[in-house]
């Protein structure tokens, strides 16, 4: 939020008979905006403030024990990454802007349990705390037992009250009637048909819980008999209000793109005299609306997977936005540098020249640069209005231009110089490193200057000897320098 102090409308529909709309004005602050707790999004890129777990299911009995991360079973998934995951063809890496998830299992089968959980007490005074986390999911469906197949299970604890959260804890349990769930295209070794869930949202309403302690946890297993997997992947959302995204936008918009939560089975989006408006996650508003208008929307989780609920956007044209290009950096030897910052939700990034780059439409790609680099930044609000620019020098400066191979290496399998490589200074790239024996036999070469000769022929260790390397390497001018010499192999 940029504004200072907001008013607007926070409305939950009651399932009786039929439904009653309820509304009640709060005024919101720029104090009082519920501040989400410390990492609880993976934003630092570690599992900090969380506790991993490993264990195993047996039946329908999940034993866990703490751990620390196993990246195998506990793994960060950061930006930049445009991989897909291969039974669902869904990016690994969350839409939500946020630029860091978490894939929780794998696709082995060992009757394997993972989970991660996270515990936080929302302050006193903050009565508008919200979540919205993020999952998909992949499990292979065997047609065991319910209580013998892959699952995901999410659990939200009210610690102080000692009570389960009904609304966001459910189990999700591999089989072909899962609601919003499709069979994949691929299998694992023509086993099991594979299901999955693409990225999708719960939104757990802790309102009027100050003071109070949660603990948040997500649990996958794969199944009990050690022959199908199931895994998931998870993020949480960045902001822990309930402000629909796209409320705040620019006085020179074109266009409001209000957004709710991912993943819900159905939306409607109303106003404040009850008329429907929309019943998509996106609701484009154009023209763009008087600042100061209401708008709500109710979103459904599929049957049985959460409860109605209910996110307020109060539009005002307050926003502005200032590109930050990151910092002027000074480089060498063409290093991978990342530019600019973590995205935020409802920008658009665009960088100048594209040339060298990972993604010239993301806030924060990296940059590959060649000799002395200026690239620009625009960003820009989803309607049109905002722009804002800003520029990042790239500056190469080496203060030592030189390598040298060692004279002798033992690769005896201790971790201390076990390999013979090239030590670079200053250098770009090694478009040969070749190492012969003494009749001219050659027993390694690459184009680069790792891994390096292990210091065996054919998979079996060469007898002490002196050797031949040959090198050929660009410096971080361009300039081609090409040299040999003699090292030592002792065992």
């Amino acid at each position: 939020m940029k504004t200072a102090s907001i008013k607007y409308l926070i409305c939950k529909i009651i399932h009786l008979h039929y439904f009653t709309l309820v509304c009640f004005a709060i005024l919101l602050s720029s104090k009082t905006v519920a501040q989400c707790p410390l990492n609880i999004d993976f934003v630092q890129g570690s599992f900090a403030g969380w506790q991993c777990y490993t264990g195993y299911i047996f039946f329908d009995k999940i034993t866990l024990v703490p751990s620390s991360p196993d990246t195998n079973r506990h793994l960060i998934i950061a930006a930049p990454n445009s991989e897909t995951d291969y039974f669902g063809g869904f990016p690994k890496l969350c839409p939500n802007g946020s630029g860091f998830s978490v894939r929780l299992g794998n696709d082995g089968a060992l009757a394997n349990a993972e989970s991660i959980s996270y515990t936080f007490t929302i302050p006193a005074g903050q009565n508008d705390f919200s979540l919205v986390y993020n999952y998909a999911v992949v499990f292979e469906d065997p047609g065991h037992a319910q209580n013998e197949q892959p699952r995901l299970r999410i659990e939200v604890m009210n610690i102080t009250d000692n009570k389960i959260d009904p609304c966001s804890s459910f189990d999700f349990v591999a089989t072909a009637s899962i609601p919003g769930f499709k069979t994949s295209d691929k299998r694992y070794n023509d086993d099991a048909p594979v299901r999955y869930k693409d990225w999708s949202a719960a939104y757990i309403n802790l309102k009027k819980s100050a003071g109070k302690t949660f603990k948040i946890t997500f649990t996958t297993t794969d199944c009990s008999k050690r022959g199908h997997f199931g895994y998931a992947y998870i993020d949480i959302n960045s902001v822990c209000n309930s402000t629909a995204q796209g409320s705040v936008f620019c006085p020179d918009d074109t266009f409001v793109d209000l957004v709710a939560p991912p993943g819900f089975q159905t939306y409607s989006w109303f106003n404040t005299a009850h008329t429907i408006l929309g019943t998509q996650q996106h609701l484009i508003l154009n023209p763009i609306p008087r600042s100061g208008d209401t708008i709500m929307v109710a979103f459904t989780p599929y049957n049985g997977y959460g409860c109605i609920d209910t996110l307020t956007a109060l539009l005002s044209n307050t926003l502005s936005i200032t590109a930050n290009a990151g910092p002027d950096t000074v480089f060498c030897a063409n290093p991978a540098i990342r530019l600019g910052i973590k995205p935020t939700a409802g920008e658009v990034y665009s960088w100048s020249p594209a040339t060298g780059l990972s993604n010239p439409n993301i806030s924060n790609p990296v940059a590959s640069p060649g000799f002395t680099t200026r690239y620009t930044l625009t960003a820009i609000n989803t309607g049109g209005g905002c722009r804002s620019t800003d520029v990042v020098e790239l500056v190469k400066k080496c203060d030592v231009i030189e390598f040298y191979v060692p004279a002798a290496f033992t690769p005896n399998g201790d971790g201390k110089n076990d390999r013979l490589s090239p030590v670079l200074y200053g250098y770009s790239k090694v478009n040969y490193f070749r190492v012969y024996n003494r009749y001219g036999q050659l027993l390694y070469s690459a184009a680069s200057d790792q891994p390096g000769w292990d210091g065996n022929i054919h998979g079996k260790p060469a007898a002490t000897q002196t050797v031949v390397w040959m090198i050929e390497a660009v410096d971080a001018y361009n300039k081609i320098e090409r040299r040999q010499g003699t090292t030592v192999l002792i065992r």
